[in-house]
This record gives structure tokens, sequence and C-alpha cells, in this order.
């Protein structure tokens, strides 16, 4: 079935109901003067309920921009709350949807923007942007399904990072594993939408391109959750296979193939984002694995990124690989050095390496950290809304009042000083709040070591103040195995304390902590002999103990006496100690399958000579303890003792021990889910390593996050996000509503066989067709009125004013009619057309009506026009069906009835606007099929357009004369008369779709009868030499285009003249 496009050339006319596209509020939207836009829009929501949705979603969009252009973070949180909450409200407005399609969900999609940078702005808005950008339709209208999706997926991803952090500090194992769960849903679900936006079609390349970097980000959380998984909770069997599974995904989150289509060009342009996203993903694999591979491809990259935008980065990169690189690397000691540090080097830029380079200077200079904890305290101290930074902020203070009390636990003042500080410190990490109490309780202890039971308790009752007693007991134990020499005195002392209060409740455990303790004691003492006293001492105090403590205390006794056999230089007494030590150590291997014993014991052997059997014992514990995020020290030190050994010694020894079936991690003695060992609270260089691989494990967990393309073109004052974006890399979103546009999206249809192309102006700019032959031109300020000139040397040009008063594309059609040219008739045979003759009146005037359409001579309209010659024309309206006929004295039509009578139907009055004149003497009428209303105004030589309820639309013609170099140009009239229109029917197929062209209008005056547009473009005059000037006062048309004719009455020679096409313009013969 053929498609009609029944208007020839769409006007935009203002459409029932958007009235708000005209209103004051949107052109001061459009100025940028938002605030006073806002009072504007407000009012109007109050005085136009129908359209008060569409005015909640630009007071939104008033308050969206305030917050973009705010210079302050509160303001511009002020504003996007505001923002979001008028989408809502517009949203869910029901006129929004059927009378501004696609509002709706722009509403919505902006209301996910809105909450979007209120997250920037460390507001938890997160969810409501994830929400919001899901809720858009997929058959939303232009870009906004693709932009949606990506935010979607950009929302969830921030999200899950933000999320991370309650991990960091989470203990308990089904927390973590549920949170987790939870989190990688949201990345499954992001991969989705991202994928959703990849598959559109012509997407921008570099939107595409920030794409496949997010999709590739999704791998590198997946990574990293699996990474905060197997290093959260407490030790777990499933936790090695949590690192497997964060090693595997950080290799799949590979950069390179993005980047591998680009151009030269862009490659260079992008290398630098490039370079630094590989880098961070080799650094994390490096400080996860220690694998060297992946440290030469870091270096690779960071020496690709030396200079070139990223130098803070790269020198905190640079610092976490020689910090990684071992405690023992002579680089170790320059990373504490200011002057040398590549931490200080970037902290110039990234306040936050302060931190880390504190962390360095606390293995190699205590008290220098203490001043660069400092100085990163004091750089980032407006940084309250990063969750990230306000923990490593709080970790920072703890760690400072920790070495405070391990350098100054002896001096009163400093004492007093530090219980002060503590007692104002309230950090939000629980963690660290019951750390920081901890240290409180120690300090207060060491003040006043009397009152232990008054401080210990948290309760009055016995039991809880004798389990806070043991707490205390541990947690001055494993910080007194950090510190050496003297300094460890303070912690021994409260430790006495402490024992003297729990040892009479509390036996069995104070004989096993006061064990470690003496083994402490043992380490600080300054001569050999009182060494292996107090090892001897500690020996004896854990012999014979039973029960839940049994094993581990045979552990520590059998270390005990490995030490003491240490420190004994005569050779026959120290292998008497050794061979003390060897039966318990072997008894552990065969009863409890410990890896640790099995450690010494092969240090017992090496230290014998006995090479051989050292070598089998530190082979089972390198193979155990390989790529177990607990074992790198059992690692370590056993690669260290093999690589001393010889081929030398006897394998026959090891026949007592089942050394094969050894385990790794031992799980000797857990109270509570917490490991106690003497390793974790009483062995040095453990904990010196532990301390080391703990801020690795920070740097992997707590450094800056990775870097990502920022998503939208403006950046918010202060953005979180922006903070942590790409150099280079942009999503480019433009999601800002600024000056509000329409555009012209215009097709031309020619008449078949013309030659040549239109030519096409707006406002005397021309436009030229896209491949399609689209004339399109945008952006074009809303509420503008431009005219559109269409011309081809051929046809009748259009020239029209468009009022370009919606937002997008203003769709039109526009099909030209072939130039014709005219000669009079002589056809004196039935023409179809009756000439209405009055006899009564005086000026002789004859209306032209169709004879199928008779007006009788009795009718009440015959007797009306015949009475009196006030009445000057008429014309039978379709549209209205009746007949409207003009008055000189009336400003408004006569109705007269389509009954048999032709009866008097009142008026039909006309409406003027403020820019129109009302008319002064009504002469011509004819009406379209449309209902449009053309009346001739004698005396002001004009023509007015009326709508088909009478409000005046426009006017056209000036007082002059025509001639043929006015084609093309706005008419003139002298006295216009008769008024007839000739409308086409049948209209010009292009592609099964009929087009109708522009009605023509006829007008007579007094010097002949002219052809003109209904716009009033003057196409020529119907002339001939014999008619009187002035005579022709009544005309009719039937036809369109080859087959118009036009009739005339000339009053003087009372004769019907014809003038019919004999022509056409470019016509192909």
């Amino acid at each position: 079935m053929r498609r009609i496009i029944a208007a020839v050339l769409l006007i935009a006319p203002l459409l029932f109901g958007q009235a708000f596209y005209q209103s004051e509020g949107l052109t001061l939207f459009n100025a940028g003067r938002y605030e006073e836009a806002l009072q504007d829009m407000n009012e109007w929501a109050v005085r136009h309920e129908s359209e008060r949705g569409i005015a909640r979603y630009y007071i939104g969009e008033c308050y969206y921009n305030l917050g973009l252009d705010a210079i302050f973070p509160d303001q511009a949180r002020r504003y996007f709350s505001e923002a979001m909450r008028y989408f809502e409200t517009a949203s869910s407005h029901g006129d929004l949807s059927w009378q501004y399609p696609g509002k709706d969900q722009a509403a919505v999609y902006k209301r996910g923007w809105a909450a979007y940078r209120l997250s920037e702005l460390g507001v938890p808005a997160l969810s409501n942007a994830i929400q919001s950008f899901s809720q858009v339709s997929v058959t939303a209208t232009d870009t906004l399904p693709l932009y949606a999706a990506f935010m979607a997926a950009e929302s969830r991803l921030r999200h899950v990072l933000s999320s991370s952090w309650d991990l960091q500090t989470e203990t308990n194992p089904g927390t973590v594993a549920n949170l987790v769960a939870m989190l990688k849903g949201e990345l499954d679900q992001a991969a989705k939408e991202l994928e959703k936006a990849l598959s559109q079609p012509r997407i921008p390349p570099d939107f595409s391109l920030a794409v496949q970097l997010r999709t590739k980000d999704v791998a590198y959380l997946q990574g990293y959750l699996s990474l905060l998984q197997s290093t959260s909770g407490g030790a777990s069997p499933g936790q090695a296979d949590f690192r497997k599974s964060a090693i595997q995904f950080f290799r799949q989150a590979d950069y390179v193939p993005v980047f591998s289509p680009l151009n030269r060009v862009n490659r260079q342009r992008f290398g630098p984002d490039l370079y630094y996203l590989e880098a961070s993903r080799h650094l994390k694999l490096y400080l996860i694995t220690d694998d060297v591979s992946y440290r030469q491809r870091l270096n690779a990259y960071l020496d690709s990124l030396d200079g070139r935008n990223y130098t803070a980065e790269v020198n905190w990169m640079k610092g976490c690989r020689d910090f990684a690189g071992g405690l023992a690397a002579p680089v170790f000691v320059r990373l504490g050095r200011k002057t040398q540090s590549p931490f200080a080097v970037a902290a110039r830029d990234l306040p936050e390496s302060w931190y880390w380079l504190a962390w360095a200077q606390f293995f190699t200079d205590p008290v220098e950290s203490i001043v660069s904890f400092d100085a990163f305290l004091d750089a980032t101290q407006a940084e309250t809304q990063d969750a990230r930074i306000v923990f490593l902020r709080e970790d920072a203070e703890y760690t400072k009042y920790l070495i405070q009390f391990d350098q100054d636990g002896d001096n009163s003042a400093v004492l007093r000083r530090l219980r002060s500080d503590i007692e104002q410190f309230d950090p939000r990490s629980q963690d660290i709040r019951d750390k920081t109490d901890i240290l409180k309780k120690l300090i207060q202890i060491r003040q006043t070591p009397d009152e232990i039971w008054r401080i210990v308790g948290r309760t009055s009752g016995t039991e809880e103040k004798l389990d806070d007693s043991i707490l205390l007991i541990r947690s001055a134990l494993s910080r007194a195995r950090r510190v050496t020499g003297k300094r460890r005195i303070p912690y021994l002392d409260i430790l006495d304390g402490l024992f003297r209060v729990t040892r009479d409740r509390r036996s069995l455990e104070t004989r096993f902590y006061r064990g470690m303790a003496l083994y402490l004691k043992a380490e600080i003492q300054e001569t050999d002999v009182e060494k292996r006293r107090y090892y001897f001492a500690a020996a004896d105090t854990l012999d014979r103990l039973t029960g839940l403590y049994r094993d581990e205390a045979q552990y520590i006794r059998a270390r005990s006496f490995f030490e003491a056999a240490k420190n004994e230089f005569h050779a026959d007494r120290r292998q008497q100690v050794f061979d003390r030590a060897r039966p318990l150590f072997i008894d552990m291997i065969n009863r409890m399958n410990s890896l640790r014993s099995l450690f010494y014991l092969a240090e017992i052997f090496r230290t014998e000579g006995n090479d051989l059997a050292a070598i089998s014992c530190y082979d089972l514990v390198i193979q155990k303890t390989a790529d177990h995020p607990e074992g790198g020290f059992w690692h370590a030190n056993a690669l260290a003792g093999r690589s001393v050994c010889r081929n030398r010694g006897d394998l026959s020894v090891l026949s007592q021990a089942r050394i094969s079936e050894v385990q790794f991690p031992e799980r000797l003695l857990v109270i509570n889910g917490e490991v106690i060992s003497l390793e974790h609270f009483a062995d040095p260089e453990y904990a010196r390593r532990q301390y080391w691989e703990s801020v690795i494990q920070r740097m992997v967990r707590l450094g800056p996050p990775p870097k990502s393309p920022y998503p939208a073109d403006e950046t918010v004052v202060q953005s979180d996000f922006a903070k942590h974006a790409l150099r280079h890399i942009r999503g480019g979103v433009r999601e800002r509503v600024s000056t509000i546009y329409s555009g012209l999206h215009l097709q031309i249809i020619l008449p078949e066989g013309i030659p040549g192309d239109a030519t096409v102006t707006l406002d005397g700019l021309p436009i030229e067709p896209d491949a399609q032959g689209i004339y399109r031109k945008r952006p074009i300020v809303l509420n503008s009125s431009l005219t559109l000139r269409i011309e081809n040397a051929s046809c009748y040009p259009i020239v029209r004013p468009i009022h370009f008063l919606e937002p997008g594309n203003q769709v039109v059609y526009a099909a030209l009619l072939q130039r014709m040219t005219f000669e009079t008739s002589d056809e004196r045979a039935e023409t179809g057309v009756t000439p209405i003759r009055f006899p009564d009146r005086l000026d002789g005037q004859v209306v032209l009506q169709p004879a199928a359409r008779p007006v009788p001579i009795n009718s009440v309209l015959f007797q009306e026009f015949n009475s009196g010659v006030l009445y000057r024309d008429f014309c039978y309206s379709p549209y209205h069906h009746v007949f409207l006929a003009t008055h000189a004295k009336q400003d408004a039509l006569s109705i007269f009835n389509a009954d048999a009578q032709l009866s008097r139907g009142g008026l039909f009055p006309f409406f003027f606007g403020a820019d129109i004149v009302p008319i002064s003497s009504p002469e011509g009428v004819a009406v379209d099929s449309q209902g449009r209303i053309y009346v001739s105004d004698w005396s002001s030589h004009r023509v007015i357009v009326f709508n088909r309820d009478g409000t005046a639309l426009g006017t056209f013609g000036t007082f002059g004369e025509n001639g043929p170099q006015d084609f093309g140009n706005p008419v003139r009239f002298v006295f216009p008369t008769g008024v007839t229109v000739s409308e086409d029917n049948r209209g010009l197929t292009s592609d099964g779709t009929q087009y109708l062209r522009d009605p023509v209008l006829f007008i007579a005056d007094r010097k002949g009868v002219h052809m003109v547009s209904p716009d009033g473009i003057y196409y020529g005059s119907l002339l001939g030499d014999r008619w009187a000037e002035g005579q022709l006062y009544s005309l009719h048309s039937e036809g369109y285009g080859p087959g118009t004719r036009v009739f005339g009455y000339d009053r003087q020679r009372q004769a019907l003249r014809i003038w019919q096409t004999k022509g056409l313009s470019g016509q192909n013969r």
C-alpha cells in the first residue's frame, strides 16, 4: 500500500500540549541563565498542570548544569541532589511520555548522571546511578541506550571498587565470601552491559576504546576481588586457590590487544595510557608472585613511561618494585632515604607516597618514618571522602603511636603525651580502633603497673578481665618481637605484670606465654651465658605442658634448645643441646607432620655437616611452601640454607623421621580463629618478614586504584573519579544539555525528468546534500526562525520561514512543482464553473462557483449578496462544511450553512496576535483542504492566512507591481481582490511514497492575476493585453500542475476567461 505524505513541506507548527518549548524559562535556559530559568519554570509548573513533567525535567537540567559549573564541592552536591530529585519527579509524570516522547527516558538517564556526579563528590549514590541507567529502555531514541548501558557498567565498576574497601578489615570468612560473590555478580552484569554498548552501530572511536578498556577492567577487578579474598578473613584452606584465581584474572586483563588495531598516530597519542595500564598490571602480578619475568616486563613499561605524563605513578611503582626486592637488597636501604627514594619523588604529586616511604623507613629508620607519616597526614587532611585514604590515614596515625611507644616506652613525659593523643584519636576502622585500644592499655600499664587489674577489664567480671589480660599478653608479645635490645624491656615489664595477674587462675596459659616471653628475653641478653640461661628457662617453663598448648609448647621447647645451642661455642656442649632439640623436632614431624620442625631439623643437620640430610629436608620445605601466601619466610630461608650445602653427609639419619608427610601450613594451636605460634609471637626474624609481607599485601590491596577512562566530556569540581583517570583516553560522553538545539533533515523530491539538483540555503547559508541526498543542518538553536530556500532552474522555488520549535531533527519533505507557462483559452464548451451574477448590485460583482455547488437565487446567501455591495466574495469550505463570505465592514467571515436554503449561520471571527495588524477591508476568500483560509485585504495590499479556527498565522504582500525580475521574491499587490487555491491530489512518488506538493494561490489585483506560493513568493502573472485594468474580481481554479485551469470574470466585458497550461519548463522531450 502506497504511503502518502499529505503535507508537502512540514512547517513544524507548535504541537498541542508542547507550549513549554516556547516558554520564557526555556529561553533563559538556552542563554545559560539557570537561576532565573528555575524561577520561571517553577512558576510555569504551577500554572500548567498538564505540562508539569517537562517543566520539572528542565528544572532538573538547570540544577544539573549549575552542579557542573559549581566551584565549591558542597555547592555542587546541593545542585546535583536537587537535579536528582527533579529528574525523579519528572520521570513519574504521565504527561512526559505522551506529550514529549523520549523525555521520560531522558529523565531516567539524567537521574543516573546526577547520582553518578554525587558519587564523584563522595556521596554514596552509585547504587542509584546503577538503578537509573539500567532502567533506560533499549527502545529509547538516539544514542541513549548506548550511553546508558556504558554508564550502568561504569557505575557498577566504581561501586565494586568502592565496596571492596569493606573487605580490607573484614575478618569473618563467611562475610568476605558473601560480599565477594555479590561484587563479582556486579562485574558479570557490567561485562554484559559493556558488550551491549560495543554491539551498537556507529560508536565513536574514542568512546569505543574507553568501552573496551573498561571491559578489561572487569577482569582486573575480578582479580582484585580474588586477591582480597585470598588475604582477608584469616587463614583458610582455599586461600591458595583464590590467589591462583587472582593471578589468572590479572593475566586476562591484558590491555595490549585493545591498542593493537590502532593506527600509528593513535598509538602515539594513547601510548602513555597503555604503558601505565600494563605497568600497573605487571606490578600487581610481580607483587603477588615474585616472578622475575613480571618484574622484567614491569621495568620495560616503566622505561617507556619515563617523562610521559605519569611521573608520580612511575616513581610510586618503582618504589613498590624495589620494596618487593627484599629487605636484604642494597636498594632497600636507599628506598628509605628521602634524597634517593622514588617514593619521595612521587610524593610531590602523589601525596600518599609519603605513607609508603614511611613504611620503607619503618625497617631502616623508624624515627624518620614518623616524619614521613606526618607529611602524609598533612598532605591528605582534606581527603575525608575517600575511604581508602581515610583508612591509610588512620593506619599511619596508629603506626606513629606504636613507633613512639617502641622508641620511648621508658620516657614518662612521652607516655603522657602519647596517651593524650591516643585518647583523642577516633578511627572509623574497627580493626585500628581495637589495636589502638590495646596500645592505650599497654601505655597505661606501663605508667601505672600496680593498677593492671583496673586497666585490663572492660567489665567487672573476673573471667572477662582474665580474658582481656590474655589478649593483652598476646598483643604485648607480638609487639615485643618487633623491637630489639633495650626497647624490648618495656614490653617484657608489661608482660611480667600481666603474668602476675593471670598466673593463679590461668596457670596453663600463663606458663605457655611466659615461655614465649623468656624466649624473647633471651634474645636481648648481652652475653651468650645469659642468652642460654633464658632459653633454658623458656624450655623448662614449657616442659610437660598439657592440653591445648602441648604441641606448640613442645615446638617452642625444641626451638629454645636450638637457639641455646647456637649460642654455645663449645662444640661438645653445643652438640649435647642439639641432641636435646633433635628428638623433639622428630617427634613433632612424626606426630604432627610439622614442616617448621622439619626446617629446623635441616638446620641442625647442616650445622653438624650432614648436608645431604639437610638438602632432603630443605627440598621438602621448598616444595611444600612454593606459591603459598604464608610460605614466603620458610621458602626463602630453605632456599638460603640449601644454597650453602655441599655434597656430604649421610641420609640414614632420616630413617627415624617421616619427613615426606609434613604439611603446610600447620595449625598446632588455634584459639578463636587465631593461629598461636612462636613465629607469630616471639620470632623477631619472622616478625620482620611478616611486616614486610604485610606492606606488600597493603601495596596490592590499598595502593592507588587503577586509572580508567573518565566517562564524561566535563569534569566536576574536586572529582574523586577524575583524580584516578587516564590522562589521554576519555569516554567523551556529553550528557550536559546546555543550549537546546533543533535540526533540519530535508529531503527534496523533484519531478521526473527534471535535470540538475536543488540548491538549498538556510538564512542565506548553503546546505549541501549528504551521500543519501539528504540536506542536514545541526545544531539550530531552539525557537529560532530561519528562512529556507529551495531552488531548481526548472521548478518553482520554495521560500519559507521554518520555526524550529522542538528539540531534535525537524524532518522536512519538499516536493517541487515544475514551472509552467499559461495561455488564454477560447474554450466555450461546458467549463463546470458558473458565474453567479447579482442583478440588484450596482457594482456588477460576480462570484465564480463550481457548477456542482449551485447557489439558488432564492437562497439566503444569494439574497444577502444581491441586496448590497458590502458582501464581497464567498466560497465553500469542504473542511468546515459551510459557505464563508467576506464583508467589507466586518473583521470576521459570515457563515452560511450548506443546507437547502444556504441559511445564515452566524459569524466566523478572526483572531489577530500582537504582531499582525487586523484586517481593514476583506475582499476575496479561499479555503484549502486543510482548513487554512486565505483572505485578501484590499486596502492594505496584502493577503492574510488564517488557520482553521480563525487565528491569523501570517500575511504576505506589500504595495507594488511585479515583474519578471521579482520571480522567487515576496509578492506585491495593487488592491488585491479574488483569491483561489490550486491543490495537489496526486503528488510525486519516490521509493513507494507519494509526496504532495505545495498548494498554489492565484490572486487577482488591478494588474492581473498572480501565481503565488502559500508563503507569498511570486511565481509569475497571468496577463492579457485585452483585459481592462482592475476588472478581474472573482477567480476560480481547477486541477494542479500541468492540468491547471484558472477562471476569471471580466466585469467590464461581462465575460468568463480561462487560462490553462501550455507547457512545462525543463521537460525532457
